[in-house]
């Protein structure tokens, strides 16, 4: 019998892989059979299926904000928020059912206010980085949750792109970096 964590892994790893084929109405027996193990194994290490959708999505938040936000250069701040732009979408590009199971968590009202804010305290320095890109801007001090919407709408466009067409990534990127620095900076 696998260790707690590595089953609580290999659970966690069947969720992303089910969300992104089914969506979030997957139920846990899909989860379960996609794992390999009896349903009730799910329930031993979550307390329901909105648990381990919390505890999902707090994961895979996390898992993007170390892969985007470590080690930002001290540059400028287009520089640093171009570095910023490129590993978001190197990350999303690498893993596409992880990016859509996280975009289909975000936009669940399963995911509770307590989770939401526990993932934007931990986004907090990639949020200030864009805060302070759109100072001065048509966006400056608007709420965060409009800004990070303009924000993640201009992104998950040059994701999709990216992903129908990876021959032209490097033209969706740069695109959608000058789109999104446009949105942000004064005329």
């Amino acid at each position: 019998m696998p260790a707690p964590q590595a089953m609580r892994r290999r659970i966690l790893e069947a969720a992303v892989a089910t969300l992104a084929a089914e969506g979030v109405s997957a139920s846990t027996a899909a989860m379960a059979k996609r794992a390999g193990i009896a349903q009730g194994s799910i329930f031993h290490h979550f307390e329901s299926k909105a648990g381990l959708l919390n505890a999902l999505y707090l994961e895979l938040a996390e898992e993007v904000r170390a892969a985007v936000l470590a080690d930002i250069p001290a540059a400028g701040l287009r520089e640093q928020l171009l570095v910023v732009w490129g590993r978001w979408l190197d990350w999303a590009a690498e893993h596409p059912a992880r990016r859509r199971s996280l975009m289909l968590l975000s936009l669940s009202d399963v995911i509770t206010a307590e989770s939401r804010a526990g993932s934007a305290r931990n986004q907090a320095a990639g949020v200030e980085l864009f805060q302070r890109a759109a100072a001065g801007g048509p966006l400056d001090g608007q709420p965060i949750a409009f800004l990070g919407a303009v924000v993640e709408g201009v992104a998950y466009a040059a994701m999709d792109a990216i992903q129908r067409d990876p021959e032209r990534a490097g033209q969706y990127h740069a695109a959608g970096f000058a789109a999104l620095w446009n949105l942000l900076r004064p005329a």
